[in-house]
């Protein structure tokens, strides 16, 4: 078993400019050759470095301009081959519809999930995998018959940090799949028959093998935060997996700190003739502007692009496709922060149908889908948890006066503040503050900042922090 702690970090440019508010452009825009954007990477590379030098660069703001060797091991150990096999072994149980068979060892959703249970079992004795069982009833969500059973699988890789172990990261998909087609002919089955044919494997094993992936790599290490992995079952009939398990969740009074759904984000072409985009990937987060969920949006854009620089993480305001939800919404429901990752182009005809297989999946789409998923994930697990803002004021009149909460764990070597227009959809600059003042009133201690010549009414501001390793939190926004 191979357990280790990160190296320090190195310089690897990275999007966002410190020390001016220009937003260089995607190295990875529609229209470049592969080879291409690997070129006008490294020149855009260049240019970031220079345009730091020129505001007076700081090791501490290293997280913008910085990729991880530990983030770098974990990504780049995340198999083909591995996901290959669960998504034709999953493909093979032939329908994995909730209400369809639970007896058979080879077919239907019972064995299904009992295969799951074993494979995540057989990655490593450190993950804690079990069965998350409901018995649906009369005020159950969905649409199920009561007295239904469900199983959610989890494998939880606890914290190593005794406060940080607290803070929960879950990374799901749906194992269930449907088959609305009209029957082909020979089908025995009737088009309502849950024991149908309903192979499901873009919706969605592409992102339960890919939680099942991160299992697997991250049990090779330690985070300080608690990972959990999940396959939830009965998305199709209305989240019902995902909210039972969230409203359990809720009831423990677990603390969830972002759940990363991946639904559907293995497809790269699009139906209906409009043109598809193979190098980008949507996420979805739910409103306000600010939002908990907003921001580990924007984290999943900024940590994921840096690690797989030719995939465009594409930001959508909204929290869910028109008409349409995910397991991610059964969280956003009762409070927790989270989000969707899905595949940018759609292409309907593949979709709760026949033809929903790995024959058409693109698996290099998905790879880089993945690894942006495990960056992320890795990031924000072994990170400070984010400070907790309390108050933004003018200061003296015309400045930018922060006061907030200390950030969640040991080792936080500093802060940076987050800038950007109201009308900006991205941070779009970012300021060290080190360790500010500590103060100390009615019980509570607290940072306070001035920045001056800031308007607060023009901008917006957030605060995050940056552990002694480099590694950066959460940005937490200032709402008042």
């Amino acid at each position: 078993m191979r357990l280790r702690h990160a190296p320090p970090f190195r310089p690897f440019p990275h999007s966002l400019c410190s020390g001016c508010s220009r937003r260089l452009p995607r190295s990875h825009s529609p229209g470049y050759s592969p080879a291409a954007l690997l070129l006008l990477l490294a020149l855009l590379g260049a240019g970031a470095a220079g345009c730091v030098g020129a505001a007076g660069a700081r090791q501490e703001l290293g997280p913008f301009f910085a990729t991880d060797p530990l983030v770098e091991d974990i990504v780049g150990q995340m198999s083909a081959e591995n996901i290959t096999r669960i998504l034709q072994t999953m493909e093979a149980f032939e329908t994995r519809h909730t209400l369809s068979d639970t007896i058979s060892e080879e077919r239907g959703v019972g064995a299904a999930r009992r295969w799951l249970l074993r494979e995540y079992r057989s990655y490593s004795p450190r993950l804690q995998v079990r069965f998350d069982t409901h018995v649906v009833n009369d005020n159950s969500p969905g649409r199920l018959p009561a007295g239904t059973v469900l199983r959610n699988i989890v494998a939880v890789l606890p914290g190593t940090d005794p406060e940080l172990s607290k803070q929960h990261i879950i990374l799901t998909g749906h194992y269930d799949s449907i088959n609305l087609d009209s029957p082909r002919e020979g089908d025995p089955y009737e088009r309502r028959d849950s024991n149908r044919p309903a192979p499901g494997v873009n919706d969605d094993i592409s992102g339960v093998a890919t939680a099942m992936e991160c299992a697997r790599v991250f049990a090779q290490y330690e985070f300080p935060k608690t990972l959990i992995f999940m396959a939830v079952v009965a998305e199709e009939n209305g989240l019902v997996g995902a909210s039972l398990f969230a409203q359990r969740a809720q009831e423990q009074g677990l603390e969830i700190e972002a759940v990363l759904n991946m639904d559907m984000i293995g497809c790269s072409t699009r139906g209906g003739g409009a043109p598809s985009r193979p190098y980008t990937v949507r996420v979805f987060s739910e409103d306000p502007m600010d939002s908990p969920s907003r921001q580990i949006a924007r984290y999943m854009e900024m940590i994921g692009e840096r690690y797989v620089p030719e995939q465009d993480v594409d930001l959508v305001f909204r929290y869910d496709r028109f008409g349409r939800g995910g397991d991610h919404t059964a969280f956003n429901r009762l409070g927790y922060p989270g989000v969707r990752m899905t595949e940018a182009n759609e292409d309907y005809n593949l979709q709760h149908s026949y033809n929903d297989t790995f024959e058409n999946l693109d698996l290099d789409y998905l790879m880089r889908n993945a690894r942006i998923e495990a960056a992320t994930a890795a990031t924000l697990a072994l990170s400070p948890t984010a400070p907790v803002p309390m108050r933004l004021g003018r200061g003296e009149g015309y400045d930018a006066a922060l006061s907030f909460l200390p950030a969640g764990g040991e080792g936080v070597s500093g802060y940076v503040v987050a800038i950007r227009a109201t009308t900006e959809p991205r941070w779009t600059e970012f300021r060290w503050i080190g360790i500010p003042e500590q103060i100390e009133r009615r019980g509570r201690t607290y940072h306070q900042v001035v920045l001056p010549h800031l308007d607060i009414d023009g901008l917006v501001f957030g605060i995050a922090a940056v552990a002694e390793d480099g590694r950066l939190s959460l940005v937490a926004p200032f709402l008042r």
